[in-house]
C-alpha cells in the first residue's frame, strides 16, 4: 500500500505542476518579479527553454529562497527563512553541475534541484503519514484516506514549489513515526533537521516529555533520573538547529566588528527571527486584527472551523479507542500540538497561512478523513486548484 500512496502522491504533484504551468502560460502575471529575476541571470539556450516551466514555482517567498541559495544571507529580513531548503538547493545544484557541465545556468539548476527536493519530500511525507496513521489508528481505510487528503490539501501548490512545507512535513511525520516505534534518538534527529526548515519545529520537543514522563509514568519508577536526562538531551537535539541559526544571525549583526548594531541585539533573548517577524512581516499578538484583513480571515475560516470541530469533540476528556479511534487517549499530544499551532496562528500570524501551517499536523487529515465528509473533500480539492492558479500567476493569497 505504501507504493500505491507514493504513486498517488507523485501523480498529485504532476497534476499540480501541469495546472500551474498551463495557467501561467495562458494567464498574466500580477507581479513580474520572478520573470525579472530569472532574466537577470546569464542564460544558456536550455535556460531560455526551461524558464516558462519554472517561473510558476518561483513566487512570493520562493524568491527569497532562491536568493539565499544563490549568494547566502545578506539582508536582515532574509532571516525569516531558515537555511534548510536553500542548503538543499545548493547541494543538489552542485551535484547536478557535474553532469550538465555548464549547459544549464547556476540559477536554473538551483530552481530545478529545489523543486526536485520539495516534490520528493512530499511523496515521502505522504508515505510517512500513511504509516503513522496505520500505526496509531489501526485502520487501513482511514490511513489511506488520510494520505489521499494530504495529497489534495488546500496548500498543495506550496508543497510543490520552493517552499519549506514538504520537507518540514516529511521530517515531522517521520519523527512522529519513529517516536511511536520507540526510536527516540532517530525522532530527535528528524525533528532537529525539521528545525532547519521552520521555527515551529522546536514544538516537537514536547513529545519527549509526553512519552518519557507521562505515557511511561517515569515519575513512578526507578528510571526517573535517566528518563528525565534523556528528555533533556532529546530536547537539546531538537532545539540545536534553531538556536544555531539564531546565533548565526547574532554574529552577523551584533558582533563587535559588525557594520551595524541593531536594537534587538541588546534584548535578553536576542533572536533575530522574532525581531524580523515583527519588524518586516508585521507578525505579533493581534497585529493582524484589522478590518482590511477580513478577506484573509474568511479564507482561513474553513480551516479554523474544522479545527474547532475536532478539538471540541476531542477535549476535555479523550474517550476509549473503542468509541472512535479519533478520540483515543494516545492521540492527546498530537491534538495538543494542533491546539498550540491553532492558537499561535490565530493570534500572532497572518491567518491565511493556516492552510500551509497545518500541512504538518496529522490531526487535520485524520479528522478530515474520518469526520469531514464530502464537503471537506470538495473544499480541499477546490481550493487546491484555485490556489494553484492564483499562485502560478503571482496573485495573493500566499
Amino acid at each position: 500500500m505504501s507504493l500505491k500512496i507514493a504513486t498517488f502522491a507523485l501523480l498529485s504533484r504532476l497534476t499540480t505542476a501541469l495546472l500551474a504551468i498551463t495557467s501561467s502560460l495562458h494567464g498574466s502575471e500580477y507581479d513580474s518579479s520572478t520573470t525579472a529575476l530569472l532574466l537577470s541571470s546569464a542564460k544558456t539556450p536550455w535556460d531560455a527553454t526551461l524558464e516558462p516551466f519554472l517561473t510558476p514555482f518561483v513566487r512570493w517567498d520562493a524568491i527569497y529562497m532562491l536568493g539565499i541559495a544563490e549568494r547566502g544571507y545578506i539582508y536582515e529580513q532574509e532571516f525569516a527563512f531558515f537555511p534548510g531548503l536553500p542548503l538543499a538547493m545548493r547541494v543538489g545544484a552542485d551535484a547536478a553541475g557535474y553532469f550538465v557541465n555548464g549547459a544549464v545556468g547556476r540559477r536554473t539548476m538551483l530552481v530545478i534541484s529545489g523543486l526536485f527536493f520539495t516534490n520528493l519530500s512530499f511523496v515521502w511525507a505522504a508515505v510517512a503519514l500513511y504509516r503513522l496513521t496505520l500505526l496509531l489508528l489501526a485502520d487501513k481505510h482511514l490511513a489511506t484516506s488520510t494520505a489521499i487528503l494530504f495529497c489534495v490539501c488546500p496548500a498543495g501548490v506550496f508543497m510543490s514549489c520552493l517552499y519549506t512545507e514538504s520537507p518540514f512535513a516529511f521530517l515531522t511525520f517521520a519523527g512522529m513515526l519513529q517516536m511511536e516505534r520507540g526510536r527516540h534518538w532517530v525522532a530527535a534527529l528528524a525533528w532537529g533537521l525539521a528545525g532547519l526548515f521552520r521555527a515551529n519545529g522546536i514544538l516537537h520537543a514536547g513529545f519527549f516529555a509526553w512519552f518519557l514522563v507521562v505515557r511511561r509514568g517515569a515519575w513512578r519508577n526507578v528510571n526517573l533520573v535517566r528518563n528525565m536526562a534523556k528528555t533533556v538531551l532529546f530536547t537539546i537535539v531538537v532545539f540545536a538547529p534553531f538556536l544555531g541559526f539564531q546565533y548565526y544571525g547574532y554574529s552577523v549583526f551584533c558582533a563587535p566588528e559588525a557594520a551595524t548594531h541593531r536594537t534587538w541585539c541588546s534584548k535578553p533573548l536576542p533572536f533575530i527571527y522574532s525581531f524580523v517577524q515583527e519588524e518586516y512581516w508585521n507578525n505579533g499578538f493581534l497585529r493582524y486584527y484589522r478590518l482590511s484583513q477580513l478577506p484573509n480571515f474568511l479564507l482561513a475560516a474553513p480551516t479554523f472551523a474544522l479545527t474547532a470541530h475536532a478539538l471540541s469533540s476531542y477535549f476535555p476528556a479523550p474517550r476509549p479507542p473503542t468509541h472512535s479511534p479519533l478520540l483515543a487517549p494516545r492521540l492527546l499530544p498530537y491534538m495538543l500540538l494542533w491546539l498550540a499551532l491553532a492558537l499561535l496562528c490565530a493570534t500572532t500570524m497572518h491567518v491565511q497561512i493556516v492552510v500551509r501551517l497545518f500541512t504538518s499536523v496529522p490531526g487535520v487529515f485524520w479528522w478530515a478523513a474520518g469526520r469531514g465528509g464530502r464537503g471537506v473533500v470538495s473544499w480541499f480539492m477546490g481550493w487546491s486548484a484555485v490556489g494553484t492558479v492564483l499562485f502560478a500567476n503571482f496573485y495573493p493569497p500566499a
